[in-house]
């Protein structure tokens, strides 16, 4: 993680070019480029494993709090969730009209809307936090999830097991 804003700006060129219509102009397959669905991972809480590999603790999706945004489909994010065993949650975020102090360039943030989306029956409504209190649950939630963790060790990753990406077996 970089501690400090790089670029001083997000380019909008990814978001674009991994929809189905921009993925088609390589293809000339509408069905084949929409079954390359694709979501951005915002936040993954992680942590450095006694054997200096990282494991996840929770997957957070963030969002400009909008109407449709508090509808916003997070069925990937959830079966990615289920399928590491942790938790994941739908966090929306409300512009402040002032600046953020530690960069005067952009806005800071009013406050965060956040549900959890892992569990089978995921809640329905969101739970406002301050960005002081958003920034404390996020402690509280890499502390809680890392005694899950070493309470349940890993299992020990087999990453070669499949070689590197494009390598011939």
């Amino acid at each position: 993680m970089s501690h400090l804003e790089v670029t001083h700006r997000r380019s909008e060129a990814y978001s674009a070019f991994h929809r189905a219509a921009s993925i088609n102009r390589f293809l000339q397959n509408p069905d084949l480029a929409h079954s390359l669905g694709m979501i951005d991972l915002d936040h993954t809480i992680w942590i450095e494993w006694q054997d200096k590999t990282f494991r996840p603790l929770a997957l957070i999706e963030t969002a400009e709090d909008t109407p449709r945004n508090r509808r916003k489909s997070v069925k990937v994010l959830k079966a990615l969730a289920l399928m590491a065993g942790i938790p994941a949650f739908l966090v929306l975020v409300t512009e402040a009209d002032w600046p953020n102090p530690t960069d005067r360039s952009v806005n800071d943030v009013r406050r965060f809307a956040m549900r959890r989306i892992d569990k089978p029956q995921p809640q329905h409504g969101y739970m406002e936090r301050t960005p002081e209190e958003y920034v404390l649950w996020l402690v509280q939630l890499r502390q809680h999830q890392a005694r899950q963790l070493f309470r349940n060790p890993p299992f020990a990753f087999e990453e070669d097991r499949y070689g590197e990406v494009g390598q011939e077996s």
